[in-house]
């Protein structure tokens, strides 16, 4: 006599076949029963096959349990010692991980409380789960898809009351697994920036898509992922946006794809990664070594030329950094030079503002040179114009003029010392005279440029181009022209009174000198003056 299956759940139930001689009742009348372990009688009903018979299981503790048959409580003879093992049902406790990707195909490790599974695969072919593995308390599963995405609730008959060939029998218990959640496989359509430092030097990155779950997330870029031990992980923003720091020992001028994974084991799940072909490039960050002037008015608006290496032409994400204040790139001229107009200095910020360049939006040169020097513009206090002497001049231009006001110089500047100081005129430049003593905190002298007659505003400006606006005023005059001499001659010894006729003579503070530098009083018109000679 043989028993199968030879195990089963020990909650009962299960319809277990006796196999062997003279074990169908003979008739209706029959006494043919059965013992499991304890258990005596139980009912026995025909077999499929000829020379058998089933039972069903009565409930008993976990454990080995003979099985015999007989017609009478002395006819048990045929005793099949621990012919039927009682085993506890796979409760399963957890699944790890917890979701995977709607596509399906990745592995799921069941833990069990209790229980253990069949070491023959396909058991759950029939309800689309397929073992791959097992051990004490632990089955390896492979998902199933769901296309659309949302929970399955993975259900799987009692192990040990299905048939060698899978096919499960009509009193088989369903045990119910954890919900398996199936995510919609992320998307990605756009990083920001799209150029990163490579080495891992940690550029930030924003990536928007779709599909980003907060629970498990993972960002590649190229081989490189942040999953992987000791990176970074991502943070996940909303189900569009996260952000995470740029990974891997990527080489400079490279690109890579950026792809991400919503599952808890995306490196062995390759069904979970997405594949929109959106690019990352790979570029070293610019390097600030220079800049001209090196000082400004705490207003802004110098205009200051960046000297450095690997700048790029990168529109809006060119900037400069003076401090803790950022303002767009006035101009690109080369890897080598990018222009930038310092603005206002920062309330919280100091006199010296540390100056750098980003070419990505984001990522900034360092403070210090590569031989370590600081690059730094300095703020100076507001330039100021009080006033001019003289006030006036030919409109021809070459009058001296010394402009009187405050703060012309910065406070550690060194007499001596190359200083780009310059005054305006109307529209028109000239620069501050050099020379000892001709440019201090509060004096400096300028030529005036030619220009028309009339009324211009003079200002100065300390570097750079960012002018003072007190709007003081220079004359520009007209030059006389003698046309008459009354009388023409007088006697040598002088004392000849003389009128000169003519045209710009301006009555205030104008003289002419003629002979031996005697000087011509204004007579009573604009366009006459006399004198003694």
């Amino acid at each position: 006599v043989h028993v199968s299956p030879t195990a089963g759940s020990a909650a009962g139930g299960a319809a277990l076949t006796l196999h062997g001689d003279r074990l169908r009742p003979a008739s209706g009348t029959d006494d043919l029963a059965a013992r499991v372990g304890t258990f005596a009688p139980v009912a026995v009903r025909p077999g499929a096959a000829t020379g058998s018979t089933e039972i069903v299981t009565p409930a008993r503790v976990a454990g080995f349990a003979d099985v015999a048959t007989g017609r009478s409580l002395s006819d048990y003879a045929s005793i099949l010692d621990g012919a039927f093992a009682y085993r506890e049902p796979f409760a399963v406790s957890s699944a790890s991980p917890s979701a995977v990707a709607a596509a399906g195909g990745a592995r799921v490790t069941l833990f069990g409380r209790t229980g253990s599974l069949p070491e023959d695969g396909e058991w759950g072919g029939r309800l689309g789960l397929v073992v791959v593995g097992t051990r004490s308390n632990q089955a390896v599963v492979v998902a199933p898809p769901k296309p659309g995405g949302g929970f399955y609730e993975l259900t799987i008959p009692d192990a040990w009351e299905v048939s060698t060939n899978g096919v499960g029998r009509s009193s088989a218990v369903l045990a119910r697994l954890p919900q398996l959640e199936h995510r919609t496989r992320a998307s990605v359509a756009s990083v920001s920036p799209g150029l990163a430092a490579p080495g891992g030097s940690g550029s930030l990155l924003d990536v928007v898509g779709a599909n980003f779950h907060r629970e498990e997330i993972s960002v590649r870029l190229g081989e490189f992922s942040s999953s992987a031990p000791g990176t970074p992980t991502a943070q996940v923003v909303s189900s569009t946006l996260l952000r995470v720091e740029a990974c891997g020992n990527h080489h400079h001028d490279t690109r890579a794809p950026a792809e991400v994974a919503s599952a808890a084991d995306a490196e062995s799940d390759g069904n979970s990664w997405s594949s929109d072909g959106v690019l990352v490039a790979f570029h070293r960050l610019p390097s600030t070594l220079g800049a001209s002037p090196v000082t400004g008015g705490e207003g802004g608006g110098t205009l200051v030329r960046v000297t450095g290496s690997d700048f790029r032409d990168s529109g809006a994400k060119l900037l400069c950094a003076f401090g803790s204040v950022v303002v767009s790139a006035a101009g690109y001229s080369s890897t080598n030079r990018v222009d930038c107009v310092s603005p206002a200095r920062a309330p919280d910020g100091g006199r010296d503002a540390p100056l750098a360049v980003s070419v990505n939006g984001r990522d900034f040169s360092g403070p210090t040179t590569d031989a370590g020097f600081p690059v730094t513009f300095s703020y100076g206090a507001r330039v100021e114009v009080y006033g001019l002497a003289p006030d006036h001049g030919p409109s021809l231009g070459g009058t001296l003029v010394t402009v009187r006001g405050a703060n012309f110089v910065p406070a550690a500047w060194e007499p001596g010392r190359e200083f780009a100081f310059s005054c305006r005129f109307g529209a028109k430049v000239a620069p501050a005279l050099g020379g000892s003593g001709a440019l201090t905190a509060s004096s400096a002298s300028c030529r005036s440029p030619p220009h028309a007659a009339g009324f211009v505003a003079v200002e100065v400006s300390a570097g750079g181009g960012n002018f003072s606006s007190f709007g003081v005023v220079f004359e520009y005059q007209a030059s006389a022209s003698a046309e008459v001499l009354f009388p023409p001659v007088g006697l040598a010894s002088g004392g000849t009174l003389v009128t000169v006729v003519g045209s710009n003579f301006i009555a205030s503070q104008q003289h002419a000198g003629y002979g031996h530098g005697m000087v011509a009083q204004p007579g009573s018109g604009s366009g006459s003056g006399s004198g003694s000679g």
